[in-house]
């Protein structure tokens, strides 16, 4: 989905919702289609971060924006090696084809266990794609009010 920023005049990207589809034998996932004009010039999928395994789809302008945040770093620190590997190493860059489905690679599928019924999941600028399983114990997590009210105590999301 393509929303207008009235206070920045430009055009962003808003992925929102959870979407259940599935991934063929051959490693073709179909983007939501709400979703595809986003990535109609190309996307970027890799490892997502964090503790369960999921990947992350990046609209192609994201991605390079990311990564010229990431070419900052310097060459000599080991976590910026790290950060490179994880992030350029472990990603690869596709266009959705006419019926709206992006190549997931074999070592990708594997990283996070999807085979058949998957979740797409908007996250603002970036969709997550999570086996069904996966996001069944993430949903766990995230519903749970205590762990929820601890975990987002100290971020201020107000508009005024």
């Amino acid at each position: 989905m393509l929303r207008l920023s009235a206070y920045m005049g430009i055009v962003e990207r808003m992925f929102t919702g959870e979407h259940a589809h599935s991934i063929d034998d051959k490693g073709r996932l179909t983007i939501p289609a709400r979703f595809r004009a986003a990535l109609a010039e190309g996307c970027y999928i890799s490892r997502g971060f964090g503790h369960i395994n999921h990947l992350l789809i990046y609209a192609k302008a994201d991605f390079e924006a990311v990564a010229a945040k990431a070419d900052k770093f310097s060459l000599t620190d080991p976590k910026s090696l790290d950060l490179w590997l994880w992030f350029y190493g472990q990603a690869l860059e596709d266009v959705p084809d006419g019926q709206g489905r992006i190549m997931v690679p074999q070592f990708l599928r594997e990283h996070a266990g999807l085979n058949g019924e998957v979740r797409i999941v908007g996250i603002g600028r970036y969709i997550a794609v999570w086996s069904g399983a996966a996001w069944a114990e993430k949903q766990k997590d995230l519903n749970d009010p205590a762990k929820t009210a601890e975990r987002f105590a100290s971020l201020d999301l107000s508009t005024g």
